[in-house]
């Protein structure tokens, strides 16, 4: 679903800030796992459709500049 949604926001709005909400992983049975995922992405299949990125402020997210 990341995939798709930021594929689709940097054809619909380039340049547009996108929150992608992953939760904080507080209801996980041991480390937080959507997270990690989301930023794996983000960091690579995803890079060349993305200008940049950070974690949101309450680290629940991340806030994503696509490109």
């Amino acid at each position: 679903m990341v995939r798709r949604f930021i594929e689709t926001m940097a054809r619909r709005a380039p340049g547009a800030v996108v929150h992608v909400i992953t939760g904080k992983g507080k209801g996980s049975a041991g480390r937080p796992v959507l997270r990690g995922a989301v930023a794996a992405l983000l960091r690579g299949e995803l890079a060349p459709r993305i200008a940049d990125w950070s974690r949101d402020v309450d680290e629940g997210g991340f806030l994503v500049r696509v490109r």
